[in-house]
């Protein structure tokens, strides 16, 4: 699907990048077209991450992380959104 918003470029582009730097060698190493850019899990150099994009609407940035998946992830990533302190959405 192509990507139509500028905030969903950033978001895409976000996600790239945290997907490089988890992996360890960076755009350095792979070129950009490479990159996968989904948000959830992603098979990446026969690895398998979990990438995700935390609501921009709740920062002057926009925000992605990605890891290595094992184990509970889930865990992680609630307490990641708990140190930030992202707003409930309900």
């Amino acid at each position: 699907s192509r990507l139509r918003k500028g905030s969903e470029i950033l978001d895409a582009w976000t996600r790239k990048e945290a997907l490089a730097k988890a992996e360890g060698s960076g755009f350095a190493l792979t070129p950009i077209k490479e990159i996968p850019s989904e948000e959830g899990e992603v098979l990446y150099l026969s690895k398998t991450y979990v990438v995700k994009t935390l609501p921009s609407r709740f920062f002057k940035a926009h925000v992605s992380l990605a890891y290595e998946k094992i184990g509970a992830e889930e865990l992680l990533v609630n307490r990641i959104e708990e140190r930030i302190e992202i707003p409930s959405l309900s």
